[in-house]
């Protein structure tokens, strides 16, 4: 029998898209005077935030410098602290020591002789720094005796103080029945809590830690950091490789050691995962194109995912108060950084961020190793695919496109390999989403609809990506014989192939002028024919 009359709706999502990419994050690697060695899961967007974590520079940490430079042109940054580890393999051998205080809790009359603790407190991060932490103990704001005050104090940065008040152990708790310092667990940037059991103390409740102020002690920095530290370890995740479990940055660079060892590394690590460019900086000291071709020579690096710079910056002297003095100088990479992460979320990868549309260079007062002037030396740099910074008709930018290919082709582009990597990315989840689906035609067919819009987005004179492309991937297959890219065994094995080709457009990087000088009794168009 027909059942009564209704209107019903049932919802089929066709919609599917390439998400897009947050455009503009870089990784980096350098020293600091303070915070979390190895890789840091916060993404930092701003100085500011950076500061609060690893401190301003400071002699032999100038890499500091290059991150400020790099987030102030617009970069974020995704870091590596740098420490030393006696067995690069195993994270655990990192050498820096935390520095360490006991607090003694008992009733005000107690002895303050560690018998008694009622907790400890832990810094979070390794380093000498935090030797500079004192503690304080004091009465409550409330006036309850049994509860207590505690601050902690960096007497060289107050962003770092905290304070915390009306603390009150209530009872005799358990560890797990401990949340009297909960609040310092939840918000402190500084210490972590260990519980004691003050179920099992003799000692009568109430109580509480007495009154007093300590100063941290014991923190060190550990051994010297080799370039070994930042080449790292695959299986310990250190180095280089501690950014494995990160995909959502465009490049990596060190910004305060640039040895052909860490170069090399470097390399490689991009090179096997083909998802990111490795900026590579020739030292400063390499003060003639001689001298900056056979560093360059000598890394054997032959590579579309590492680009080379050099040149070096001049920068006000940011450790005198005025500014005045003697430029400082420093490496050029922290506003390669900058200039290529602006370039990308402003334009797109796709973009070359060299050259004075999108590759001057701001706040310096000029360049360490000026070969700008000249075209030859310039040329000579480009020929072994190496950019530079320039001081050039009163303007300090970035020139050059070259990745570090040896063979010249399209991939010679550094913004090219970049287009390459920025669509390998934007289409991996929506390839990803097809996988368990029937290796069929209309599957083949699915697909191409879905990436065929974005790919149309990146041609023509809006994005200025690509001149043209074609996708074939049998999407207009319906039987066997119709098959052009795959075959039928493959098919039946869960196998399928898909060619995208692709003319990308290069960026501009000669531009010539023919100038005539016609005879004086012809016209223009009389010369012209």
């Amino acid at each position: 029998m027909p059942g009564a009359a209704k209107v019903q709706y049932n919802e089929i999502d066709q919609s599917f898209s390439v998400q897009s990419l947050i455009q503009g994050i870089a990784a980096v690697m350098l020293k600091t005077q303070r915070g979390k060695y190895g890789i840091n899961e916060q993404l930092f967007t701003t100085w500011d935030q950076f500061k609060k974590e690893y401190g301003d520079a400071a002699i032999g940490y100038e890499g500091v410098i290059l991150a400020k430079r790099a987030l102030e042109r617009g970069a974020m940054l995704r870091v590596n602290k740098v420490g030393h580890y006696t067995t690069i393999s195993n994270p655990t051998t990192l050498d820096a020591v935390k520095a360490t205080i006991n607090i003694a809790g008992a009733i005000p009359d107690f002895a303050v002789d560690g018998t008694d603790n009622v907790f400890n407190l832990l810094i979070k991060n390794p380093g000498a720094y935090y030797n500079n932490i004192v503690l304080y103990i004091e009465d409550a704001s409330n006036g309850d005796v049994d509860s207590f005050n505690m601050r902690f104090v960096d007497p060289n940065d107050s962003s770092l103080n905290e304070t915390y008040i009306n603390l009150k152990i209530v009872g005799k708790p358990s560890i797990p029945n401990s949340h009297y310092l909960d609040e310092v667990i939840t918000k402190s940037k500084l210490f972590d809590v260990d519980y004691k059991d003050i179920s099992v103390m003799v000692t009568v409740a109430p109580f509480r830690p007495l009154n007093g102020s300590w100063n941290m002690t014991g923190g060190t920095n550990g051994g010297a950091v080799v370039d070994a530290d930042y080449a790292g370890d695959s299986s310990g995740k250190t180095g280089v490789y501690a950014f494995g479990n990160y995909d959502d940055f465009e490049v990596m660079a060190s910004l305060d050691n640039f040895t052909s060892v860490l170069h090399v590394a470097g390399s490689a690590y991009a090179a096997s995962r083909q998802d990111f460019i490795y900026l590579a900086s020739i030292p400063k000291n390499n003060n003639t194109v001689a001298l900056i071709n056979t560093f360059r020579a000598t890394t054997l690096i032959d590579s579309r995912y590492t680009a080379f710079f050099t040149g070096g910056l001049k920068i006000a002297n940011p450790f005198v108060t005025d500014g005045i003095g003697v430029p400082y100088e420093i490496d050029e990479i922290g506003d390669v950084v900058g200039a290529a992460m602006k370039s990308s979320a402003e334009f797109g990868p796709w973009y070359s961020f060299g050259e004075t549309q999108r590759g001057l260079i701001y706040n310096a007062l000029g360049v360490v190793n000026n070969f700008g002037p000249n075209y030859n030396d310039l040329n000579s740099l480009a020929n072994r695919q190496v950019n530079c910074v320039v001081n050039k008709s009163g303007r300090i930018y970035i020139t050059g496109n070259n990745s570090g290919q040896l063979a010249n082709s399209r991939k010679s582009f550094l913004s090219v390999v970049k287009l390459i990597i920025f669509i390998k990315k934007s289409l991996l989840p929506t390839l990803e989403r097809y996988l368990g689906q029937p290796n069929d035609f209309r599957t083949f067919k699915e697909i191409a609809n879905e990436v065929t819009p974005f790919l149309d987005s990146l041609v023509g004179n809006e994005k200025r990506a690509l001149v043209d492309y074609e996708w074939r991937g049998d999407q207009y297959a319906n039987k066997d014989s119709d098959l052009v890219i795959n075959t039928r065994v493959d098919l039946d094995n869960g196998k399928y192939v898909a060619q995208l080709w692709m003319k990308e457009v290069v960026s501009l990087q000669e531009l010539t002028v023919n100038i005539i000088s016609a005879a004086s009794g012809v016209s223009f168009e009389d010369n012209l024919n």
